[in-house]
């Protein structure tokens, strides 16, 4: 069985939301945010797997990380109990232990957060992947399902993590979406999370690489690290069909000129890019087919 370590750092309270993306994004599978003192401090105690220790460590070394053993079953879900639901896009993410409120919609539908503004509620337990709702990145990549998302499209999530987004895009009208991970917990996640949620017919998850899976897609997802954008260009390129989109995040602000350098021969038209608190995200288009010679009108891309 693999061990698991515990990396604690402490930072200023304003930084914890940055330093919890760095942790992320070198690989930890959760994370408690424990107050210092008056509050004006923070300890941040993250489970890691043992072949991950270096980079998390890493990642955070001039914060002065204190690495522990770490009982995985003792300490690795204390981090459930500070968590909330997170607002993204037309979707909220609610942890899947929560007991609904009496008000509160079922997986999917329903409305909350104000008069008239229509949200889908979705339950989500990240298990050991990546993919609460919480970081920023995941936020964005929401928001982004949410606007590109059409009845009938065909979606691809790579790199799914606990299968958020594949799941939203299913509660979006998504015909079918093809998730694919890597890591065993990512996969079993997703695929109980998209039964707790009514949409496992329509979510096809396994831990194929990128490159046997066949097909184009509407619209493919990728939140997965700039250095893993940057290696899977072509790959991912080749998945997206004519008059689709590609959104990728996982990337800080500074790492968004390399990515899309790495893709710009497959999109000439550039990159929609957006921002928040130091990540980045983007958006490529695959030009739609050209007009035939019988002069038919080419459909809008939307």
């Amino acid at each position: 069985m693999q061990g698991w370590r515990q990396v604690r750092v402490e930072v200023d309270a304003t930084a914890v939301d940055a330093i919890s993306g760095a942790l992320w994004g070198a690989g930890v599978a959760g994370i408690e945010e424990c107050p210092v003192g008056s509050g004006a401090r923070c300890a941040l105690l993250a489970a890691v797997p043992a072949d991950r220790l270096d980079a998390v460590v890493e990642a955070v070394s001039e914060f002065d990380p204190v690495a522990a053993d770490l009982d995985p079953e003792a300490g690795l879900d204390t981090w459930k109990r500070h968590a909330h639901p997170v607002e993204a896009g037309p979707f909220v993410v609610e942890p899947a232990w929560w007991a609904p409120a009496a008000t509160s919609a079922a997986p999917g539908v329903g409305a909350c957060g104000g008069v008239g503004t229509d949200l889908r509620h979705l339950r989500i337990d990240p298990g050991r992947s990546f993919g609460s709702g919480s970081h920023v990145t995941t936020r964005l990549m929401l928001e982004a399902v949410g606007r590109f998302t059409r009845p009938g499209s065909r979606v691809l999530d790579v790199g799914c993590g606990s299968g958020v987004l594949s799941v939203a895009a299913a509660v979006s009208g998504a015909s079918e979406v093809r998730a694919v991970d890597l890591d065993p917990h990512a996969v079993e996640a997703t695929i109980a999370n998209a039964r707790r949620n009514g949409v496992g017919a329509r979510i096809d998850c396994d831990d194929a690489s990128l490159e046997h899976v066949r097909g184009v897609f509407d619209l493919v997802l990728a939140n997965i690290g700039a250095s893993v954008l940057v290696d899977l260009a072509g790959p991912l390129a080749a998945r997206v069909a004519p008059g689709g989109r590609l959104v990728l995040s996982g990337m800080l602000d500074e790492q968004v000129d390399q990515v899309a350098a790495a893709h710009a021969d497959a999109f000439p038209d550039g990159a929609e890019r957006r921002g928040r608190d130091g990540w980045g995200l983007m958006v490529l288009c695959r030009p739609a087919p050209s007009p035939s010679l019988s002069g038919s009108p080419v459909g809008e891309r939307g």
